[in-house]
């Protein structure tokens, strides 16, 4: 028998390939090489799969149990089917169209406490994203609870609501009104070094005469700096604050979820200045508030919130500002100060700005927007028409509407504009105020 030759020959194709490799590689050195090989396998991968929805829809945030999706497409995205943890929810198929939410209560309601992984299949293609799910509290707009809910620490005197500070990751919440008459000068919970990234749950109560005097101090308000935090359900009547930079009733810097809250008094300071938050961070939620009352400062104000150049992919909802506002120079508005990329829904002003010398803008001072609808703002009591001054040239005109008091005081004003009748208490002969106000 003849001997079998097992060496195998390359072709001259495969040949000339590795060649070519080995130049590549020689040139640009194998970290790059390896780098380019992997990007370009990746590029193709996305490219020929129908699961990637790059900036088509985007899941905004997940507040309570409703979802917020965005649809950054000029054509209506259909949402086909939703699956949690690998758990199918039984939705109705939905168009997207622009920003909306889906009501998932009967999907979550079986997850608490643990990280959970939505999927969201549409006509499009595919998107995920994950959340941390806290404890579930079913607080409604005017009632109390009665009992304290597991994993809560109740709070019942001002001392115990000082104690917060003590553990800045605890989960709280108000089982009466609180008086703070008492305390000549609240110190804020949580600074630079000792953030509060913790939940406190007003149930419907109500905190009053915060007083607050540290003119040379910043980051100051009930709270000094949160972070991943949610606030809700609570009032702040008749607050008197003054401090130096980043001042706000609730937070004199924010980060997280607030909701169904307002504050009223009075705020003094130089700059950085909300009538319910001052500096707001990237992702926080800003759903049912209102401020009232007045801000006196120098300049960098803004009437619900002060906001910052950190604000991307926040989001105010049913939301109002009552707020007068004074100041020496710079530039103020009577919602927010200054942002990027924030979206403004359902919202309205009402206040009045006196400036001496300054710019001012109504709804922003400088904004890079994201997304606006169905606002309002008080044409007559503002005394102003500039939407919007400094930075980029957007058209808001259907976005920021103008009108006089006594359309802003009828009802059917806001009822045309779609506002949610069971958030809003529609009246002719006033402003709009929240059911439970």
């Amino acid at each position: 028998m003849g001997r079998i030759n097992n060496k195998k020959t390359i072709s001259p194709v495969v040949a000339t390939a590795l060649l070519l490799v080995v130049a590549v590689i020689s040139v640009v050195g194998f970290g790059d090489f390896f780098t380019s090989f992997q990007s370009n396998i990746q590029s193709n991968i996305e490219t020929n799969s129908n699961n990637i929805m790059s900036n088509k829809l985007e899941i905004e945030t997940l507040v309570g149990s409703n979802l917020y999706l965005r649809n950054n497409d000029n054509k209506n995205i259909t949402i086909k089917n939703i699956r949690i943890n690998g758990i199918n929810c039984e939705i109705t198929s939905k168009n997207i169209i622009n920003i909306d939410n889906i009501d998932l209560s009967k999907c979550l309601e079986n997850f608490e406490n643990e990280k959970i992984n939505i999927i969201i299949e549409t006509n499009k293609g595919i998107i995920k994203k994950y959340f941390f799910l806290r404890n579930k509290i079913e607080n409604d707009d005017k009632n109390h609870l009665s009992e304290i809910p597991t994993n809560y620490i109740g709070i019942y005197t001002s001392t115990d609501l000082d104690n917060i500070r003590n553990d800045l990751t605890g989960k709280y919440i108000l089982m009466n009104n609180l008086d703070l008459s008492s305390i000549d000068n609240w110190k804020p919970i949580g600074n630079t070094t000792n953030i509060f990234t913790g939940i406190l749950n007003g149930n419907n109560y109500t905190i009053s005469n915060l007083k607050i005097n540290r003119p040379t101090e910043d980051y100051i308000g009930l709270f000094g700096i949160t972070d991943k935090s949610e606030i809700s359900f609570l009032n702040l009547n008749n607050i008197n604050i003054e401090g130096h930079n980043n001042i706000g009733a609730f937070a004199g810097q924010f980060q997280g979820t607030i909701k169904n809250s307002c504050s009223e008094g009075i705020i003094i300071g130089n700059g950085g200045i909300g009538g319910l938050l001052g500096l707001v961070y990237y992702d926080s939620d800003i759903l049912n508030t209102c401020s009232k009352g007045t801000i006196v400062g120098n300049g960098g104000i803004g009437g619900l919130i002060f906001g910052g150049y950190k604000t991307t992919a926040t989001i105010i909802n049913n939301s109002y500002s009552n707020i007068n506002v004074q100041y020496n120079n710079g530039t103020s508005s009577l919602f927010i100060g200054f942002s990027k990329y924030i979206s403004v829904y359902n919202s309205y002003l009402s206040g009045s700005i006196i400036s001496y010398p300054g710019k001012t803008g109504v709804f922003f001072v400088e904004s890079i927007p994201d997304q606006y609808s169905n606002n309002f703002f008080d044409i007559t009591v503002s005394g102003e028409t500039e939407i919007y001054v400094d930075g980029p040239e957007y058209n808001y005109t259907n976005e920021f509407i103008g009108k006089t008091t006594s359309e802003m005081k009828t009802a059917q004003t806001f009822i045309n504009a779609g506002w949610d009748e069971t958030i809003w208490n529609l009246q002719d002969g006033s402003y709009p105020k929240f059911q439970w106000e």
